[in-house]
């Protein structure tokens, strides 16, 4: 896995730009890891996404990361800072192994942990968390709706315990009211952000220098940030 810094940095950039919300993970995905295919990156489980992005997040940006919430309960701006390396122990311990099977009343059930690929299935669905229910629960000897519905209770239980590493929450105290408040973090969606950031912040350096030094954006994008920042800060005197 390749971090990305200079021209890796804008490519992820350039193709999340044209990705929906729920495949732009890929597109960081498939920048990082050379060969991987979209295709292949979409069948694997929310979880192992997960943690290939945090690996990513961290290789990149280093192992800290921060960010700010406004409290659920008097809207004050909630700081936090949480280690990667953290994040990764704690999923990679709820990961599923693999599938689960089941059975009531002598129908047997099949649940499998969702992947993107499922994400993008129900995003016009009319109900998307039947769906998603629906998609990743197989039935061996019945009817899918009729023994799904019969059940839900126990496929949701079973759905939510193959799915646990796909979400990351944490609480948050907050010091101005006392509530403690819940915050889920996508790390797709705050990942893309960081990369859309350092993205644009890198191509106004590549202006300034181009039209300071002359220089083509290949060798400034080939240049170390050390260097880079350097230059930068000559520029500007």
């Amino acid at each position: 896995m390749r971090p990305l810094t200079g021209e890796l940095l804008l490519e992820a950039w350039e193709r999340g730009s044209v990705e929906t919300a729920s495949n732009r993970p890929l597109a960081l995905l498939a920048v990082a890891r050379a060969g991987a295919g979209r295709d292949d990156l979409a069948g694997i489980s929310l979880a192992d996404r997960d943690v290939e992005l945090l690996r990513l997040r961290r290789i990149t940006f280093g192992d800290a990361l921060r960010g700010a919430v406004p409290c659920g309960s008097c809207a004050a701006r909630l700081e936090f800072q949480i280690s990667v390396a953290s994040i990764i122990d704690r999923l990679e311990g709820l990961r599923p192994a693999g599938e689960a099977r089941w059975s009531v009343g002598g129908v047997r059930f099949t649940t499998r942990p969702a992947t993107t690929r499922d994400l993008v299935e129900i995003a016009s669905a009319r109900d998307p968390r039947r769906r998603l229910l629906e998609l990743c629960t197989s039935v061996e000897n019945g009817d899918p709706a009729s023994a799904l519905g019969a059940c839900e209770d126990r496929a949701v239980e079973q759905f939510n315990r193959l799915n646990e590493g796909a979400e990351t929450r944490f609480t948050l105290p907050c010091p101005a009211c006392g509530a403690a408040d819940q915050v889920d973090l996508d790390i797709g969606r705050f990942f893309w952000t960081e990369v859309r950031h350092r993205a644009l912040n890198l191509l106004r350096e590549v202006h300034e220098l181009a039209r300071s030094c002359g220089w083509t954006e290949r060798a400034i994008l080939e240049m170390p940030a050390v260097r880079r920042a350097c230059y930068l800060e000559m520029a500007r005197a």
